[in-house]
């Protein structure tokens, strides 16, 4: 299965006025091991994988260019989600 694209236009709110912003994603699954244990091997589950595009990424994907100097610093940990409830990992790129 290929991954999908999806986009929609939201309004984003700024200090001099209402701007309409691209918000891009793929959507992809991604296998994730789940419960290793002593006395237990681990499964496989399939998890959504949502990707965010940024500008940076954005601009990236559509040059078919690596999307690697798209992740954020090293120092951040909140460009990635996992609902293990719902099995869906979120992805924001720059």
């Amino acid at each position: 299965m290929l991954p999908e694209i999806g986009e929609e236009y939201v309004m984003q709110q700024t200090a001099s006025a209402n701007k309409l912003r691209r918000k891009v994603w793929i959507e992809a699954r991604a296998w994730v091991e789940e419960g290793k244990t002593k006395s237990h091997n681990a499964e496989q589950k399939i998890y959504q994988l949502v990707i965010f595009l940024g500008e940076r990424s954005q601009k990236c994907y559509s040059d078919f260019q690596s999307l690697l100097n798209c992740i954020p610093s090293e120092n951040q940990d909140s460009w990635i989600g996992v609902d293990m409830l719902n099995k869906v990992i979120t992805v924001t790129l720059l």
